[in-house]
């Protein structure tokens, strides 16, 4: 592939609050000013973006990699391009020039990466073939990229669409992807390809899936931890009215899947969805999903910590405040033992907000009413979280302003103390149309990087933000 290089982009400045109250695209609040040992580099009109002409970006996703290299492949027009940082130095694709990752011919969409700590990369995303979604995957090793050799060089099994595929990859340079497909007799089964020594072993037909029984499966995701543990979480049917939460895990190269469906991790009498999976430096992770306490969708968590996992034990043992709806929920985790659980949640009959709950110093602690929420704002919508090894924590998220025109504001754990944006003016986006669609990493050294899609009127483009 042939990128352009680039170092700052031209019109960017570093912007370090240095007392007083925080200027515009600069994060800060309670708790004092930020620490000055890096920057965050925000672009700062809608011309200061990093993708190619002629077509939308969109569906964009990135990694990072424990030695700072890493990748942000994003659609353009139905094809697969990478904006790369090797060496530290940014190469962002050019129109007619860089190659794409993916076969032409179909629409694609959902494109996902896993990197390991030298930068070998994984890439997977779903393309649409002859009316059928399947799972490809590109492989970065030794410096070359190696891409589908057509539209048969897929992953899934040739049933029913594909879709929602995650990545990860350990530090051997070896693979697992996961996702959601369909088969002729019912809607949706949990499969799993690997890539072993460069060669994959994917499922042979729709019945080599994961997940137990017929009953319908959605909303899968998977994180891989040190010593090259993998969790895999979704939401399937457990034969009764209601889903459930349901793991398969991998430890010391051995697979553990659900053996039937009764073997859910959520509590039962109500459903569950969507399950997101994060580990610490020391193999502990946590599961955070959504489920109904009895009236109103609620944040809940499983642990595995100190050799075993510790599951909710009822319908009242949540983390988010009772009384209104729990909407989303993401969770990051820390090299030093901290994890961050994130949800947006409705406020009132209008309003949403995002809350927190937080893992520090071996002890939990969640919000206790609605008034902990941090965000801006009216209404919230898209957010991402990650945290450092060292339990720095940033977490971005598109808020509306009073016009409903949302812009991207942070909010970062330094020091010990939280910065969160107070104001609607404290945007770190370019005044304009919507943002949208923000992905979010992390490096081994605290260096964080920010992707988001908003349009400069014309197209809509991809924009980068970093920490560094």
């Amino acid at each position: 592939m042939v990128l352009a290089a680039c170092g700052n982009r031209a019109s960017e400045t570093p912007q370090t609050p240095t007392g007083g109250p925080p200027a515009a695209g600069s994060p800060g609040g309670p708790g004092g000013e930020l620490p000055a040992m890096r920057a965050w580099v925000h672009p700062q009109t809608l011309a200061d973006h990093v993708s190619m002409d002629g077509n939308d970006a969109d569906s964009g996703s990135v990694a990072v990699a424990r030695d700072g290299d890493a990748i942000f492949t994003i659609e353009y027009g139905s094809r697969a391009f990478s904006s790369e940082r090797r060496g530290g130095i940014w190469h962002h694709p050019v129109r007619f020039v860089t190659q794409p990752h993916n076969p032409a011919g179909g629409s694609m969409f959902d494109p996902r990466m896993a990197m390991t700590k030298n930068g070998d990369t994984l890439m997977v995303w779903i393309q649409r073939d002859a009316g059928t979604d399947r799972v490809y995957a590109s492989t970065y090793r030794d410096g070359t990229w190696t891409d589908p050799s057509g539209h048969d060089d897929y992953l899934s099994p040739n049933a029913n669409g594909a879709e929602n595929p995650w990545p990860v990859i350990d530090t051997r340079g070896n693979g697992v992807v996961v996702w959601v497909q369909g088969t002729t007799s019912f809607n949706g089964r949990i499969f799993k390809s690997e890539w072993n020594n460069g060669v994959w072993s994917n499922p042979i037909d729709q019945n080599d899936g994961i997940s137990p029984g017929s009953t319908n499966c959605q909303d899968v995701h998977m994180a891989i931890g040190p010593n090259n543990h993998i969790v895999v979480a979704w939401a399937q049917g457990n034969g009764g009215p209601d889903y459930s939460i349901f793991k398969s895990e991998r430890r010391n190269g051995v697979w553990t899947h659900p053996t039937s469906l009764s073997d859910f991790i959520s509590p039962a009498g109500s459903s569950a969805f969507l399950p997101k999976v994060a580990f610490d430096g020391a193999g502990n992770a946590v599961i955070a999903w959504l489920q109904s306490d009895g009236a109103h969708a609620q944040v809940f968590k499983s642990e595995w910590r100190g050799g075993t996992w510790q599951h909710p034990t009822s319908l009242s043992d949540n983390i988010s405040p009772d009384g209104t709806d729990a909407r989303k929920v993401q969770v990051a985790g820390g090299k030093n033992g901290d994890f961050v659980v994130v949800w947006r949640q409705d406020l009132n009959a209008t309003d949403t907000g995002l809350l927190r709950s937080e893992y520090r110093s071996g002890v939990w602690t969640h919000p206790q009413n609605l008034a902990a929420h941090f965000s801006v704002g009216t209404v919230v919508d898209e957010f991402v979280a990650a945290v450092d090894p060292a339990g720095e924590t940033v977490i971005a998220y598109c808020a509306a302003n009073a016009s409903l025109v949302f812009s991207m504001y942070l909010s970062e754990y330094r020091l010990g103390l939280w910065h969160d944006a107070t104001s609607l003016t404290q945007r770190i986006s370019p005044v304009g149309p919507n943002t949208a669609q923000p992905t979010l990493g992390v490096d081994g050294f605290g260096a964080f990087v920010l992707f988001w899609q908003q349009s400069d009127g014309t197209f809509r483009r991809s924009f980068l933000s970093e920490y560094r």
